[in-house]
């Protein structure tokens, strides 16, 4: 096994013809704006001021051309803003309503006409829509494009698969994000430039993974400035082989601006589930059904404003969900509560009693009986039932009421989920020089839900996420050449999963597992050859993952000389996981028949409490388990010349190797010579 991990990778040259004489940077979640000041006849002017003012906010950078003319203003805000450039002897130009996007570069080039510097020519054109900076693939959607296009359930990664390369799995959902037909885990998501993943499943914290439901956290779009698809990506991004999904968060601005929205969806427009059957004759011979329910409300808001005026921003979203969604299972067999007719081939094994022992209650009851084999008393708690003399009462706590032979029931609990989202974003421009921000997001979901087809709604799971994401960004512009940004994150996830009746004891379905403590309540699972696929008892909860935390540091410089634009730094980070599954701490007990007879059915020996096998967890499978990551990149975008711009770049990763708190982790090599 090697010891360390390390990968280098080198971009490809990419040697694109451009329209624009700009130099280009890489891109990150902020944008940038830059281009060339002219005269009329095509030479460069140098040393003409250029400002780029934040119309919405007020705040400014100020920049001065270089030999060829050009200037480059990066880490700007998604926005809308104005370019303006003079210099002495020719007249003021301004550029207004430039849209800036998320991670986006924009090329305005100016010309000035000669004459009085008090005079100014403003210019309104739209910026052209083919981007001709950059080699990068991908696409952006704006939020008013978010809020505009259908979008069920309000999660804006279903909006992925519109930009190109990008496909959902058949069915859709969660973690199902396929770029060019890698994994969905390849993908690398991205918000406000900090590394949005967990390190135990790879999949997102903000919209991750739920054990129920579509994503268990949401980002509330109404906080979404815009997020982009990136393929082939710059040098400064890495960790992932697929596409890089870059999300910007909306700021302040000057101006006081809110939203609040309110959605609601109820079953009673819902057709049926094919396998709800509502009245005979059914497919699967399946039992008629109330209506499953299907209800959703969605509800939240956002406001956002000035503190101080064009200085210091605050923005706030939130965003609620509450859903009952009820399941259907098909086809599950449950043991009928009225003696089966004998069948071809008797199963059951006494001379006296004919029937179907293997899925007749009162047949494998009166069976043991007549064998005078002692009916066990947990069996009969743990199944709802009760024996006097021959006679079989049941009600339906365990096993489920089946009063019709030769029929399944179709099986099924709802999920009952609450989601509260929250997020927060402050900016503060302390001058044009220095800019720093903060953001923090907080996700928590709770609820019952059913995760494996149970027999009984008190064994569905409970389960709750809890993810929080906080991070800082500081920008220094210490000269027109030079701009450097510090990033800072720190994302935390902590998702259990527990059995419905976890709370209840053994003790209390007249078991002795053996073992006690905080994590082993409930019944066992309990299951069965062939017959009740479900089994009794909950799935094999609980299942504990988190707190999982990821601490980053990111420092990138940006610098501008001649006609090459560089960028390189740095990246630190560590992974952390503590977590395990406990899935059969209150142990597993399964029938297979023929133990309490020679020729006993499952439910036969499950009566008699005479099961095949059983086996209870020993030990404990937590682990807190942690790592080491390392990046450092170059990249340069070179103008060779008018019309020729090459994009190079090299990338360095390290990855140390996981390593336990507590040295619990080892490795076997079958070829290591013996001690």
């Amino acid at each position: 096994m090697r010891s360390l991990s390390k990968s280098i990778r080198v971009l490809s040259v990419i040697v694109p013809l451009v329209l624009a004489s700009v130099p280009v940077f890489a891109q990150t979640v902020t944008g940038r704006i830059l281009g060339t000041v002219t005269d009329s006849t095509g030479a460069a002017i140098r040393g003409a001021a250029v400002t780029i003012t934040d119309t919405q906010r007020g705040t400014t950078r100020n920049l001065i051309t270089d030999d060829a003319g050009a200037y480059v203003a990066p880490n700007l805000l998604a926005g809308t803003y104005k370019v303006r450039a003079e210099s002495k002897g020719f007249k003021t130009v301004e550029r207004v309503n430039v849209p800036l996007e998320v991670a986006q570069d924009v090329a305005i080039d100016l010309v000035l006409p000669p004459g009085q510097a008090t005079e100014t020519v403003v210019v309104t054109e739209d910026i052209p829509l083919l981007n001709t900076t950059t080699s990068t693939l991908g696409g952006t959607l704006s939020n008013k494009e978010i809020n505009e296009l259908p979008l069920n359930g309000r999660n804006y990664e279903n909006l992925l698969q519109l930009r190109p390369g990008v496909i959902r799995y058949p069915g859709g959902g969660f973690s199902t994000t396929s770029t060019n037909g890698l994994r969905a885990e390849d993908n690398a998501y991205f918000v406000e430039g900090l590394f949005n993943s967990e390190p135990f499943s790879g999949q997102g914290i903000i919209n991750g993974a739920g054990i129920a439901g579509d994503s268990a956290t949401i980002l509330p779009i109404d906080a979404i400035q815009e997020f982009n698809v990136q393929e082939n990506p710059p040098a400064e991004y890495g960790w992932k082989p697929g596409a890089v999904m870059n999300v910007g968060l909306k700021s302040g601005t000057n101006l006081l601006h809110g939203t609040a929205f309110a959605f609601g969806r109820h079953g009673s427009m819902d057709a049926r589930n094919y396998f709800n059957c509502a009245s005979n004759p059914c497919a699967f011979s399946q039992i008629p059904a109330p209506k499953n329910p299907r209800t959703l409300e969605q509800f939240g808001g956002s406001l956002g404003g000035a503190f101080i005026k064009d200085k210091a921003f605050f923005f706030g979203a939130y965003e609620g969900q509450r859903y009952d969604v009820g399941n259907s299972f098909g086809g599950v067999t449950s043991p009928s509560m009225v003696p089966m007719p004998a069948p071809a081939t008797p199963n059951c094994t006494s001379n006296t009693v004919s029937g179907d022992c293997a899925n007749s209650i009162p047949n494998a009851v009166a069976d043991l009986v007549a064998e005078n084999i002692p009916i066990s008393n947990a069996s009969l708690l743990i199944s709802g039932c009760t024996v006097t003399g021959s006679t079989v009462t049941c009600k339906g706590t365990g096993f489920p009421l089946n009063n019709q032979p030769n029929t399944n029931i179709v099986n099924g609990f709802p999920n009952q989920v609450g989601v509260d989202n929250a997020i927060g974003k402050v900016d503060y421009h302390f001058n044009e020089r220095n800019t720093v921000s903060g953001m923090y997001f907080f996700g928590n979901n709770s609820g019952t839900v059913e995760d494996f087809p149970e027999l009984q709604s008190k064994w569905r799971s409970k389960i709750h996420t809890r993810a929080q994401v906080a991070g800082g960004n500081w920008v220094w512009t210490p000269s027109a050449r030079w701009v450097n940004e510090a990033r800072f994150g720190y994302n935390r996830l902590y998702q259990p999963t527990f059995p419905g009746d976890l709370n209840t004891p053994a003790s209390a379905y007249g078991l002795n597992t053996g073992v006690s403590g905080p994590l082993t309540g409930g019944l066992p699972r309990i299951g069965f050859a062939g017959a009740f696929v479900p089994g009794l008892g909950g799935f094999k909860w609980p299942k504990f993952q988190g707190p999982d935390t990821l601490v980053q540091f990111i420092d990138h410089v940006s610098y501008t000389v001649g006609t090459h634009a560089f960028k390189f730094g740095g990246e630190l980070r560590r992974n952390a996981f503590n977590g395990g599954a406990f899935g059969n701490a209150r142990g597993s007990i399964t029938f297979l028949g023929g133990v309490a007879l020679p020729a006993s059915t499952a439910l036969e020996d499950f009566f008699a409490g005479d099961p095949f096998k059983a086996s209870v967890q020993v030990g404990d499978p937590s682990r807190q388990i942690h790592n080491w990551s390392f990046g450092a990149f170059f990249q340069d975008d070179w103008r060779a010349t008018k019309t020729l711009t090459i994009n190079y770049g090299l990338r360095y990763e390290f990855n140390s190797v996981i390593k336990d708190a507590h040295n619990l982790l080892g490795n076997f090599d079958p070829n290591s010579p013996p001690d």
